[in-house]
């Protein structure tokens, strides 16, 4: 709620900005887990739209992390991997980015589900940074990779998986692969049948429809 000398509503990024202030007064004597919740704020200024807000919180996660977590942690990596996406919005260090993102890959090595979804992300980010690049092959390989670990991360019916196997096919469909664009946006449209989506991703997903032009 608002402090009496606020006035309006507050935001979601207001109310991020005081769980970061909170995160960091109140778990100071337990790190892990501060970094783990400072990685999560992060993510959530990203889904907020609040890249440059991102950034600072997920340096500070990645710090505390980094001198208490072993190299496959998933929140470690979690961190690292929204790190490099929130640069990705706010700068052009793409090096950085991609080192960030292949560290998030290769460190996370297991098979639990946290791991999986890192992997995922890490993958999705470093297809993103080959197609910048022009090297539409490694960009659709990691995204294959990003797809299936976020298929089995996430689950079928999920909003990541729909939208993973969505950048596939517009990845595929770029580098000529059509049958694979297709058979992926099927995919795409089978995860998101029956789900609520967030406005923006389902004006995605009909506009990669008609690209695609499915039958």
């Amino acid at each position: 709620e608002a402090s009496e000398d606020h006035e309006g509503e507050v935001t979601g990024k207001q109310m991020l900005d005081g769980a970061v202030a909170r995160a960091r007064r109140d778990f100071g004597a337990q790190p892990q887990l501060q970094g783990e919740l400072l990685s999560e704020l992060g993510r959530m200024y990203m889904r907020l739209e609040a890249a440059e807000s991102a950034v600072p919180v997920l340096e500070e996660s990645i710090r505390v992390l980094e001198g208490r977590a072993p190299t496959n942690d998933p929140a470690l990596n979690k961190s690292r991997v929204f790190l490099a996406s929130a640069l990705l919005q706010t700068s052009d260090d793409l090096p950085r980015m991609r080192t960030l993102a292949t560290a998030a890959r290769d460190g996370c090595t297991g098979d639990d589900v946290d791991c999986r979804k890192a992997r995922a992300y890490a993958s999705s980010v470093l297809s993103q940074l080959a197609s910048f690049g022009g090297d539409d092959a490694t960009a659709l390989r990691e995204m294959r990779s990003s797809a299936r670990d976020t298929e089995l991360g996430f689950g079928l019916k999920h909003e990541e998986t729909a939208l993973a196997y969505m950048s596939l096919a517009i990845i595929a469909r770029n580098g000529g692969q059509l049958n694979e664009a297709e058979s992926a946006m099927r995919k795409a449209l089978a995860a998101a049948d029956g789900l609520r989506l967030r406005a923006a991703d389902r004006i995605a997903m009909e506009r990669t429809m008609a690209v695609i032009d499915l039958d």
